[in-house]
């Protein structure tokens, strides 16, 4: 009977872990100061915030962070914290108030956070603490708007909407003043606003398709640069600033919960 029990215990771990592994993804978009939160298979929400967000990244301990796209009244751009993010009214929760640019394409990567300093070649890194910024240099590519970071790789992706292509970027101080960027390919159409984000080994996008007209979540290929569409979040795009994070779906953590009960009470037994 112990026998039958264990096997039991066993194959509800597996199957636990089967769902988890198949759930989709939550992509959480901004355009301005309205949030879109979609998933595939699972429609398209949209929730208004409190000031305009041109970039958005998670930090390590999962606490999605912002920054905004105009100036507070000190003159200076605002860091937020993304509150609430799966609830029925996100909110945003001031950070700080100091930064003389704003970023877009923020990104956590190897202990830092690193920002495309008004949008330009110029990379800047910035301390997660005391918010000092230190100048990276050039990367040599224009009206940057998307940084995502692989950990696994140490690869420090970049878009451009200038050129329309998909970059890496040695954003190492160690290896300044400048660094260097590296073309991977262009993504296929003519963007606008845009934001990247690397999630479980796959390179995300939010971009605002001049072709088309839409907003649009999406893959990268890696080897080549294309932008291959999951979700059409608008079919007539609103001008304005993006930021996207890729996060995991409730669901999905609410199942390696019940995942970790089982295998506790397992050996328990």
């Amino acid at each position: 009977m112990k026998s039958t029990k264990k096997i039991v215990a066993v194959c509800g771990v597996a199957l636990v872990a089967a769902g988890v592994a198949s759930a989709s993804p939550t992509y959480l978009v901004t355009e301005g100061s309205t949030l879109f939160r979609a998933s595939s298979g699972g429609g398209v929400q949209s929730f208004a915030l409190s000031d305009d967000i041109v970039s958005m990244f998670t930090m390590p301990g999962g606490e999605i962070w912002a920054i905004s796209s105009t100036a507070s009244v000190n003159g200076t751009f605002e860091l937020y914290r993304l509150d609430g993010a799966f609830s029925a009214a996100p909110s945003l929760t001031l950070l700080y108030d100091g930064f003389e640019s704003t970023y877009p394409g923020m990104v956590f990567a190897n202990g830092s956070i690193y920002g495309y300093r008004g949008g330009s070649q110029n990379l800047d890194q910035i301390n997660p603490v005391s918010f000092a910024v230190t100048p990276v240099g050039p990367t040599g590519t224009f009206s940057n708007g998307g940084a995502a970071y692989d950990a696994a790789t140490d690869t420090f992706w970049g878009a451009s909407s200038n050129t329309d292509a998909i970059y890496t970027v040695d954003y190492s101080l160690s290896n300044g003043p400048t660094p260097a960027s590296t073309l991977i390919g262009s993504m296929g159409f003519d963007f606008q606003n845009h934001d990247l984000d690397f999630f479980n080994g796959t390179l995300y996008a939010a971009v605002q398709r001049n072709d088309l007209g839409t907003l649009e979540v999406g893959w990268i290929d890696q080897m080549t640069g294309a932008f291959m569409t999951d979700i059409v979040l608008e079919n007539v795009y609103t001008p304005g600033v993006v930021g996207m994070v890729v996060v995991p779906a409730p669901s999905a953590a609410g199942l390696l919960m019940i995942g970790s009960a089982l295998a506790f009470g397992r050996r328990r037994r």
